[in-house]
């Protein structure tokens, strides 16, 4: 038996919905561009939403890896819109790439 048993998923994402990010997507994070890299919706015991992202550069390589709960309101872009927004938009005054740690 998987935990949390399969009722509880499916009661659980027809309230919440499904996962709000999912590996590999390009979001705007802050006003900054990010790729999620890794994490997970649900873990081993229930409801995890924790992703790890790393900053777009200007160039398009990726910056520091950065990690916080997963939020539906991160806007979708490409990656090619993620690179044009890293181009125009202010770095943040530590250069860092952004942090949320905030759950949705």
């Amino acid at each position: 038996m998987t935990c949390p048993p399969a009722w509880v998923r499916e009661l659980t994402e027809e309230v919440l919905g499904g996962p709000p990010v999912a590996i590999g997507q390009y979001r705007i994070i802050d006003g900054q561009p990010v790729k999620i890299t890794a994490g997970q919706y649900w873990g081993t015991y229930g409801l995890s939403n924790f992703w790890h992202w790393r900053s777009v550069l200007p160039n398009g390589a990726l910056g520091t890896e950065h990690h916080g709960y997963g939020n539906d309101n991160w806007p979708h872009c490409t990656r090619e819109e993620a690179i044009a927004v890293a181009r125009t938009s202010p770095r943040p005054s530590n250069s860092q790439p952004p942090h949320t740690n905030t759950p949705a």
